[in-house]
């Protein structure tokens, strides 16, 4: 059962880092730059002080689980295919980690080394534009790892799929048979 809790302690701080605090960053910056001219420290803050930590921490979880759940198969088609989930999974997340370092790094760089020519310079709206398809990519990479990598790793596939469904409580209801009125 320790292996399902790192599961799931590995989803709920990847949503949040990805799905919640990412987006919030790149807000804060968007939005703190109109208003002050000290929007900079708020944002790397946010980023590195906050979010860094929590995604860090959610992909380190990610691994631990992926080498928990590939120490005990159950049968060797199983064995095989959550082996090559596991690798995929992995990969994405090292993958996803690499993505957010090298944009931190990026934002730094960006803003110590400016151009000197006029105006916003073009590194600018790269760093934006990478910073958006990391948080798009953030959130596909969730729902697809909930529908497709969850029933790869958890023994829970048979509960939490149906939870949101009407179908559940459809099923859960008896099926009692009203007497036919007599004609």
């Amino acid at each position: 059962m320790h292996r399902q809790r790192m599961i799931v302690a590995h989803a709920i701080v990847c949503v949040v880092g990805f799905a919640l605090l990412l987006p919030l960053r790149a807000l804060l910056a968007r939005y703190l730059r109109t208003f002050s001219s000290t929007w900079y420290t708020g944002h790397w803050i946010a980023q590195v002080g906050i979010a860094g930590p929590v995604i860090t921490a959610g992909v380190v979880l990610g691994f631990q689980a992926t080498e928990k759940t590939g120490s005990t198969p159950s049968t060797d088609h199983k064995a095989s295919r959550l082996t090559a989930s596991i690798r995929h999974f992995t990969k994405i997340g090292i993958v996803f980690l690499a993505l957010y370092f090298m944009q931190c790094f990026r934002g730094t760089f960006i803003h110590y080394v400016k151009p000197k020519s006029g105006g916003r310079p073009l590194q600018n709206y790269f760093h934006g534009i990478v910073g958006l398809i990391i948080i798009a990519l953030g959130m596909y990479q969730i729902r697809t790892d909930y529908k497709e990598e969850w029933p790869s790793f958890s023994e829970l596939d048979l509960v939490l799929p149906r939870l949101g469904s009407a179908r559940l409580a459809d099923q859960a209801k008896p099926k009692i048979s009203q007497p036919q009125p007599a004609a």
